[in-house]
């Protein structure tokens, strides 16, 4: 057995096939939060009524509809539109700077103090 990314897998071809199922899941959600102008698809998209998510979406199968709902609701209060050059207005100038410049076109994550987007801004640093 060899480990790849803490996962055990039987041999070398598995394992590729692994790596490549991740990478090709990556560029998936990839796609959907870094290179989505307008944040279509996600929560984050610009109306006052919920949005169609993206196939790529996984929060309602993970969180349920109305949690969902409930978090949109959160961040929005009682604007239509939270984005600021395709990112949302609260998150730091230093996080949206590094994200574009490694590429990305917008932010389509919503941003928690200390959360997924702050440490991951924090490796990339």
């Amino acid at each position: 057995m060899q480990l790849y990314s803490g996962l055990e897998t039987k041999n070398k071809k598995s394992n590729k096939k692994l790596q490549k199922r991740i990478k090709n899941n990556t560029m998936k959600s990839c796609k959907v939060l870094f290179c989505n102008e307008g944040c279509k698809g996600t929560i984050l998209e610009e109306g006052k009524n919920f949005p169609k998510l993206n196939k790529e979406n996984k929060q309602i199968e993970m969180y349920g509809k109305k949690a969902v709902q409930d978090l949109r609701k959160k961040i929005f209060k009682n604007k239509t539109n939270i984005l600021i050059d395709n990112v949302q207005d609260k998150m730091p100038k230093r996080i949206s700077k590094n994200y574009k410049k490694k590429g990305a076109i917008s932010i389509c994550d919503h941003y928690i103090p200390d959360g997924s987007i702050e440490l991951l801004s924090k490796k990339i640093i």
